[in-house]
């Protein structure tokens, strides 16, 4: 589990510090949210999904626009719900460009055709988050939820809920050698199966188990 005594990127001594300074001079302010999906219908109804929860909802059409956007903003979107299949730029492609620009950018991808084999490409550039669409209202808040918890868990120095969160957390930051070495024996066997062979090959799709359910796994965590 990453906590402020191992965090990979800050100082510890700057946690608590950063975080008292953070409650007492800032309100809790909306998540804000970019979704991505050529099918309007769909993204009016997960713009209303997520509005009802007190998020700040942005829009894009296809893959060139989001592209546009995140590149425009001085800081990542909290979240970006990403539909795999797009005509143009498709969901794959977005996420290997951020991976290319070393932007950490927290994704969820959302497919009606996600197999395993797209999912791992898809972490091999730093997306640890995915549902199966059709989705619902509710299975869409919460995988969003969870996304903004556990970054800002980090943000704020205070640990992670548990070990699967913290290697979703390096995953997002394609920091696979971190995540590997820090998988135990609670962590899920998803993660101890792909972690040393992303951390291996960082840009080769890594090999499947037979015994392992490996989409099920990744999209039931959302």
């Amino acid at each position: 589990m990453i906590t402020e005594e191992n965090h990979p990127t800050k100082p510890k001594l700057a946690f608590a510090e950063e975080a008292a300074i953070e409650r007492q001079t800032s309100p809790e302010s909306p998540s804000e949210i970019l979704i991505v999906d050529d099918e309007p219908t769909l993204r009016m109804g997960f713009r209303i999904a997520l509005t009802s929860e007190g998020h700040q909802v942005e829009e894009a059409p296809d893959g060139e626009t989001a592209v546009a956007q995140i590149r425009s903003r001085p800081n990542p979107y909290h979240v970006v719900v990403l539909d795999l299949r797009m005509p143009g730029m498709d969901g794959l492609e977005v996420a290997d460009f951020l991976a290319k620009e070393q932007i950490v950018q927290p994704t969820l991808i959302l497919s009606a055709h996600l197999t395993a084999e797209l999912a791992l490409r898809a972490m091999l550039s730093g997306v640890a988050d995915f549902l199966v669409k059709p989705v619902r209202p509710s299975e869409l808040r919460s995988a969003v939820s969870r996304i903004v918890a556990e970054e800002k868990a980090l943000s704020d120095g205070r640990p992670l809920v548990d070990e699967d969160a913290s290697l979703r957390f390096l995953t997002r930051r394609r920091n696979f050698t971190a995540a590997k070495e820090l998988a135990g024996e609670s962590s899920s066997p998803v993660w101890r199966m792909l972690l040393p062979q992303l951390a291996s090959t960082s840009s080769e799709s890594p090999v499947l188990h037979e015994d392992i359910d490996v989409l099920s796994e990744l999209t039931s965590q959302s």
